[in-house]
């Protein structure tokens, strides 16, 4: 403190104030190393700015593409980086990326450089990137690449696409090999070269033959090369009457050859016996002869020996013949010598001979030693008289026929059934016959489920009888309750049903009544059943029907049902007339679900427990505390019940001496409530900076402190700090002080501090008398006003002022006048300068310093002419 008010810091950058020279509060000036100012803020110097603009108005600007700055991330000054939409960079100029620069190239060192053919780009004329146009010297480019002219393309083919083109065989090019244009070299699979166009090899040559010229020639029977038609080389085709082709070498027709045989393979070949030619001393052409091991003659062929002949016979014309069934021959396929085969219609043949299918025999057997045999009953034929092939007839000793089998008398049959269709049939169980099992003539065994026996006929089991009782007689016999059998509509076996008045069914037999069941239960699935607790009858010594009694652990009776002891009754109660009855909150029994006897649960309405006795819940009790032991207890400050007049639970009221209430609980005033505060939704609230109370480290009620923020304190308000005070001054007595009060607010002791309300932006105004020395808007130091340029006066003249004003009065100086006759502009020079200081015209001037006393002499050669001392006039 000095002078009883409080210090103030010096000024900072972060003061809040503009201060110190800064162009703009806590910005540029003295504060430009630490903070520029932003866009808008008030600037001396571009340096002053962020952005490094200071624009004509003093304020700071966003930079732009023409402000001859190297800014916004430009690549070059005013070029690329943001400003390439305005303006690209030019060769040499820095760059980052290749969009930077107008040539589109940036290179390793950063900068714009000149298009080359090896830059990755398509540009200077390109046809496309890097080939073509004025890169063609160097580089060419490649086929699917763009092109303008056929010379961009180093295939030489610009297509009608403007795409570099494959050269083809029809392009009218010399190119890609060909040995003329668009024929042989690659193109001689689509064309070869015409007779007299220039070849490499014989192959670029429709002829063939390219000579010694690199010319294609005609062809020739001696130029050594298959050509013009020849079979083969130099042979056949039109060089038959040269030279005919030798046996191996290839043919087309056979006079191709010297041998007259061209294959089916198309060689020159030997003649053989499938050549098709009578040749080699064949009997007819390719057979007989040297031919017969491989083919001898067909029937009507020329023939000179039997060999000679397929058919064995070579007749008297020297043709090969047909066989006979009597040309004592086996041929044509005969099973034996003329029989069988093809001769069967003419002669089969006999027992022993050779047979290759029964057919071929007069006795219609073949056996497995393909001879000729007798007919027997497992020869698989229907002969000798056989009823069915193999069965019954004479075979019916060995074999009957099964069923569906032909027969002729039922003796044919195994079934012994011979139908009037003559098949042998089935036995059924209405053919009149003992058969296939019957138990009696039609009835028992497979016919069971057709026709059982009736009573008296024979059986083989109790099935076979419609009684179901095959006695010890095999006989069917009548049912009765003690046939060991279930029949005649018993319940089980024996018992029920009709049987009913003899035997009882016993519990686990089947039943259909309760009737049919000696305990009286006949259950849902049909069960004779032991007597339950919930079978709805009343039995087994039960108080009422299913409860109490032997059934009160299960079951125990409910109000208005018959009981005999009270543990009859679900209430627990057995009245006077043997009902149970309904509990109640007097009848001195802990029942209802009560929590002690008659009183709590149901019963809280009428009567709650006292303390000590048992509860489960707390409205059980009358203090509604129901501890950890499950009795009622009293309340307490701490028991999470909202009891005994507290604001909210275990806070406030008769319990704020141990805990007051949170925020947002319920507080019936204030001092229920940690904070004070009860709101006036009676609630504890959170204290704020306009709740009008002096809390939460306010310096005064609502400002300063924590408050600062919010609301900082008035003149005259209680203060800690100064940042409590509007005013930033906190003086000696903890009072919040006009900025303008301490150290005249940082003015100049000559001049006047001032600032608008609510504000600590001082204005320092000289006193009357005093003039600002400083020209800094934000410095302003006060001088005596005629001490600052003297005033504004000449500076012959001395300046003056009286007290507490500006007024000035400017007064030459002894030994000068005022040469201007204005009243309010005093220019002072040397009296004798002013009008010669009133001397002759012929007389000079002069004076003591800093006086007015003037003296006149007349110049040379001049005289004063007047004696008076006062007055020179020189003549």
């Amino acid at each position: 403190m000095e002078n009883g008010l409080e210090r103030h810091d010096p000024p900072t950058c972060n003061d809040g104030l503009l201060n110190q020279g800064e162009a703009d509060i806590d910005c540029g000036g003295p504060c430009t190393p630490n903070q520029t100012c932003n866009i808008g803020q008030h600037c001396n110097v571009s340096t002053d700015c962020t952005s490094g603009i200071c624009n004509s108005t003093n304020r700071c600007d966003n930079p732009t593409c023409n402000d001859g700055l190297l800014n916004q991330g430009e690549a070059d000054i005013d070029c690329g980086g943001p400003c390439t939409s305005i303006r690209t960079c030019d060769i040499g100029q820095h760059c980052n990326v290749s969009t930077d620069c107008t040539s589109g190239i940036c290179n390793s060192t950063n900068q714009c450089d000149n298009p080359t053919c090896n830059d990755g780009l398509l540009n200077q004329g390109e046809a496309d990137i890097d080939c073509g146009g004025p890169c063609t010297s160097n580089q060419t480019c490649n086929i699917g690449q763009n092109c303008n002219v056929s010379t961009d393309c180093t295939s030489g083919i610009c297509n009608s696409t403007d795409q570099c083109d494959n050269p083809t065989c029809n392009d009218g090019l010399l190119n890609q090999g060909e040995a003329d244009i668009d024929c042989g070299g690659p193109c001689t699979s689509n064309q070869t070269c015409n007779i007299g166009q220039h070849c490499n090899v014989s192959t670029d040559c429709t002829s063939g033959i390219c000579n010694s010229t690199n010319q294609c020639d005609n062809p020739t029977c001696n130029d050594g090369l298959l050509n013009q038609g020849e079979a083969d080389t130099d042979c056949g085709g039109p060089c038959t009457s040269i030279r005919t082709c030798d046996i191996g070498q290839h043919c087309n027709v056979s006079t191709d050859c010297t041998s007259g045989i061209c294959n089916i393979t198309n060689q020159c070949d030997n003649p053989t016996c499938n050549d098709g030619l009578l040749n080699q001393g064949e009997a007819d052409t390719d057979c007989g002869g040297p031919c017969t091991p491989i083919r001898t003659c067909d029937i009507g062929q020329h023939c000179n020996v039997s060999t000679d002949c397929t058919s064995g016979i070579c007749n008297s014309t020297n043709q090969c013949d047909n066989p006979t069934c009597n040309d004592g021959l086996l041929n044509q396929g005969e099973a034996d010598i003329d029989c069988g085969g093809p001769c069967t219609p003419i002669r089969t043949c006999d027992i022993g001979q050779h047979c290759n299918v029964s057919t071929d025999c007069t006795s219609g057997i073949c056996n497995s030693t393909n001879q000729c045999d007798n007919p027997t009953c497992n020869d698989g034929l229907l002969n000798q008289g056989e009823a069915d092939t193999d069965c019954g007839g004479p075979c019916t000793p060995i074999r009957t026929c099964d069923i569906g089998q032909h027969c002729n008398v039922s003796t044919d049959c195994t079934s012994g059934i011979c139908n009037s269709t003559n098949q042998c049939d089935a036995p059924t169980c209405n053919d009149g016959l003992l058969n296939q099992g019957e138990a009696d003539t039609d009835c028992g065994g497979p016919c069971t489920p057709i026709r059982t026996c009736d009573i008296g006929q024979h059986c083989n089991v109790s099935t076979d009888c419609t009684s179901g009782i095959c006695n010890s007689t095999n006989q069917c016999d009548a049912p009765t309750c003690n046939d060991g059998l279930l029949n005649q509509g018993e319940a089980d076996t024996d018992c029920g049903g009709p049987c009913t008045p003899i035997r009882t069914c016993d519990i686990g037999q089947h039943c259909n009544v309760s009737t049919d069941c000696t305990s009286g239960i006949c259950n849902s699935t049909n069960q004779c059943d032991a007597p339950t607790c919930n079978d709805g009858l009343l039995n087994q010594g039960e108080a009422d029907t299913d409860c109490g009694g032997p059934c009160t652990p299960i079951r125990t009776c409910d109000i208005g049902q018959h009981c005999n002891v009270s543990t009859d009754c679900t209430s627990g109660i057995c009245n006077s007339t043997n009902q149970c009855d309904a509990p109640t909150c007097n009848d001195g029994l802990l029942n209802q679900g009560e929590a002690d006897t008659d009183c709590g649960g149901p019963c809280t309405p009428i009567r709650t427990c006292d303390i000590g006795q048992h509860c489960n819940v707390s409205t059980d009790c009358t203090s509604g505390i129901c501890n950890s032991t499950n009795q009622c207890d009293v309340p307490t400050c701490n028991d999470g019940l909202l009891n005994q007049g507290e604001a909210d639970t275990d806070c406030g009221g008769p319990c704020t001496p141990i805990r007051t209430c949170d925020i947002g609980q319920h507080c019936n005033v204030s001092t229920d409530c940690t904070s004070g505060i009860c709101n006036n939704t009676n609630q504890c609230d959170a204290p704020a900076c306009n709740d009008g109370l002096l809390n939460q480290g306010e310096a005064d009620t609502d400002c300063g402190g924590p408050c600062t923020p919010i609301r900082t304190c008035d003149i005259g308000q209680h203060c800690n700090v100064s940042t409590d005070c509007t005013s930033g001054v906190c003086n000696e007595t903890n009072q919040c002080d006009d900025i303008c009060a301490y150290n005249n607010g940082g003015c100049d002791n000559n001049a006047t501090c001032s600032h608008p309300p609510n504000s600590n932006a001082v204005t320092c105004t000289c006193k009357p008398g005093y003039t600002d020395s400083a020209p800094s808007p934000t410095n302003v130091v006060c001088i005596d006003v005629c001490e600052y340029n003297n005033g504004e006066c000449d500076n012959n003249a001395t300046c003056s002022h009286p007290p507490n004003s500006n007024a000035v009065t400017c007064t030459c100086n002894p030994g000068y006048i005022d040469s201007d006759p204005s009243p309010t502009n005093v220019v002072c020079i040397d009296i004798c300068e002013y009008n010669n200081g009133e001397c002759d015209n012929n007389a000079t001037c002069a004076h003591e310093p800093n006086s007015d006393a003037v003296t006149c002499a007349c110049n040379p050669g001049y005289t004063d002419s007047d004696p008076s001392p006062t007055t020179v006039v020189c003549i």
